[in-house]
């Protein structure tokens, strides 16, 4: 009887494992944001999806230096969120929110001390480019909407952490424009400076075309069913802005 209760014990185990590793998924990379930031923006949206799908886990990872794009074909995540629309083809982008910046500066800056500034001014003076990152995406942080990147004064750095980034503001005199809750963390000694006039942004939810995920398609829904402004502000053509290039 002790081995027969033994057996039955192990093969429940093994049926709750594999029970786990067949629960549905949802695999959301980020762009630009913190994985804690990015589960508070959707928290509600997600727990309704919970709710309509039970059992549904959803798994955040970080994107760095990978560009969306490759992310998504090479099956490595379902969703993205993403700080620019990629232009690629297959790829479609619908925006979500807002997406606030502010600058943070070293003590020194001659702006750290005023607390806010008009974009441009604030644009005028040595900005941190990291040419790692994509492109349009590391425009946004270095001011590349408010004026032209050719003509900016740029600072290359190659950080392998945030802190990293951090340590090249107060070593340089550079700065860079983040997301506010980006800059909560900012090491002592750094100042945010809240920009004006700032050019809009926003932020998307970034899908294959030929992708078909039920809890996917069901998460957009829900986030766009949630009444968020920026959705149905920017969308031209319908619920979905597809992107594409002829590379």
């Amino acid at each position: 009887m002790r081995g027969a209760a033994g057996l039955l014990d192990a093969f429940e185990r093994i049926s709750r494992s594999i029970h786990r590793e067949a629960e549905p998924g949802l695999r959301i990379a980020i762009q630009g944001l913190d994985r804690v930031v990015a589960r508070r923006q959707i928290r509600a949206a997600a727990l309704a999806l919970r709710a309509a799908h039970p059992g549904t886990v959803i798994e955040y990872s970080l994107l760095g230096y990978e560009e969306p794009v490759d992310t998504l074909r090479s099956g490595r995540a379902d969703l993205a969120l993403t700080a620019v629309p990629p232009l690629a083809e297959g790829i479609v982008s619908t925006p979500l929110w807002p997406l606030e910046r502010v600058g943070v500066v070293p003590a020194r800056h001659p702006l750290a001390r005023r607390g806010q500034a008009d974009v441009e001014e604030f644009a005028a003076h040595p900005m941190l480019y990291m040419p790692g990152m994509p492109p349009e995406f590391m425009s946004l942080w270095s001011l590349g909407d408010a004026r032209p990147l050719s003509s900016a004064r740029l600072v290359e750095i190659t950080p392998r952490t945030f802190h990293d980034v951090y340590r090249s503001i107060a070593s340089t005199g550079g700065s860079l424009a983040l997301h506010p809750e980006a800059a909560r963390n900012r090491p002592p000694g750094m100042h945010t400076v809240t920009l004006s006039r700032a050019p809009r942004i926003w932020y998307y939810l970034t899908h294959r075309r030929d992708a078909r995920n039920i809890r996917a398609d069901a998460l957009l829904r829900l986030l766009l069913g949630a009444g968020t402004r920026s959705a149905s502000a920017v969308r031209p053509h319908g619920a979905w802005v597809s992107r594409s290039s002829s590379g």
